[in-house]
């Protein structure tokens, strides 16, 4: 609507609003004025249409639909499911890696202490397969164990590895677990002799004092 057609139409609805027997309300007229308003706006393009919820549901769904089309059709797996599915067999491989350093070091640091040692038979658990091979701690079953962070306060944690170093020690020899995490050069031996409580030793305190923690 022009807006000669706008004012005409306003000049109008005066002249009846003072011709009528019954004259418009206020409301009535502001009510007229706003549908010309309106009629005025989508006529000449310079008009907002006032937002409404099915509206904004409607960009939305259109954004979506454009989103799509960019992309394929093919969703984006979420940052969760991308980590774990790809992050996973990495850790897998560090794990190892790092239970193969931690025995190589091990066996280093009882052969510098005068008890040669070697990494022993991997990957089949029982009395034949300790992580350390050392014929001069033949009653002994050792289990190394190098970690990110310090596990001696760690209660599962120990409760697994303790379970471990007893299952595949056999009932001749005398269960070990030795630990070193990084940032620290230590490492320290638990002691699991049946009958007796679990005790932590340094490595140079073990060594010294192997003829107490033999099996009986």
């Amino acid at each position: 609507m022009s807006r000669q057609q706008k004012a005409s139409s306003l000049s109008d609805l005066a002249r009846r609003s003072s011709g009528d027997k019954r004259k418009l309300t206020p409301a009535e007229i502001r009510q007229q004025k706003a549908s010309a308003s309106i009629a005025d706006g989508n006529g000449s393009g310079g008009g907002r249409v006032k937002s409404t919820p099915e509206t904004r549901q409607q960009k939305t769904s259109t954004s979506r639909a454009d989103v799509r089309r960019a992309s394929g059709g093919k969703s984006k797996t979420s940052a969760p499911e991308a980590h774990l599915g790809g992050s996973t067999p990495k850790r897998r491989v560090n794990s190892r890696a790092k239970g193969a350093r931690g025995e190589l070091e091990l066996a280093h640091a009882l052969t510098a202490a005068g008890f040669p040692a070697s990494r022993g038979q991997q990957h089949k658990g029982g009395e034949n397969s300790p992580d350390v091979v050392c014929e001069a701690l033949r009653a002994f079953h050792i289990e190394a164990k190098l970690t990110a962070t310090c596990k001696i306060h760690s209660p599962a944690q120990l409760a697994l590895w303790d379970a471990q170093a007893q299952r595949d020690a056999g009932q001749f020899r005398t269960p070990l677990v030795i630990h070193r995490w990084n940032g620290n050069k230590i490492w320290w031996v638990r002691v699991l002799k049946p009958g007796w409580p679990a005790v932590w030793l340094t490595l140079p305190e073990f060594l010294t004092s192997t003829h107490i923690w033999e099996p009986v």
